[in-house]
């Protein structure tokens, strides 16, 4: 629309200028938003890694990672090597030096299957690791479910947008 009205504004020196002040409040207003990059939320995913190693030390601990992409709620990408670098973006570059399972985006019918399967080798664990940006409905799953597995949240912390979980396996159950 605005660019049918620019075709009709004549002479054509007035046309670019009036084009170019277009631009540049299109510019400004995506300043206003937190400049020319995209937002990401504030998360603190060094803080997180960081807290995630810490309270991962030892034998007998699981690591999950909650992936905050879409892409994540695609039973295939969840059990594919060669998709996992993707949907653990963040720790290409805050890497963690140990081995994680990754968390479907949402729970869903078709996710189901790859969480129980998961689910099945944190029974023998005693220490389980969460780190997510949480939303959906992965949080609710997984409390209930380690709960039945004896687990109890032990330990919260909060990293801007991304969250550190612990739950420790209760021996007296």
């Amino acid at each position: 629309m605005l660019g049918g009205c620019l075709v009709r504004i004549d002479p054509a020196g007035v046309r670019r200028v009036i084009a170019l002040m277009v631009l540049i409040a299109g510019i400004a207003a995506q300043g206003l938003q937190g400049g020319l990059w995209p937002q990401h939320g504030g998360d603190d995913w060094p803080g997180a890694i960081d807290t995630a190693r810490s309270m991962a030390a030892g034998d007998g601990t699981a690591v999950l990672i909650r992936s905050g992409f879409f892409a994540a709620t695609d039973p295939q990408w969840l059990s594919e090597e060669k998709f996992r670098r993707f949907l653990l973006a963040p720790l290409n570059a805050y890497p963690l030096d140990r081995p994680v399972i990754v968390l479907p985006y949402r729970v869903h019918a078709g996710t189901a299957p790859y969480l129980k399967e998961k689910l099945r080798l944190l029974a023998s664990r005693r220490r389980v690791v969460l780190i997510a940006r949480f939303g959906g409905n992965i949080q609710t799953w997984l409390d209930g479910h380690l709960d039945a597995l004896g687990f109890t949240r032990t330990h919260y912390s909060s990293h801007a947008s991304v969250s550190v979980v612990v739950f420790d396996r209760d021996t007296d159950r």
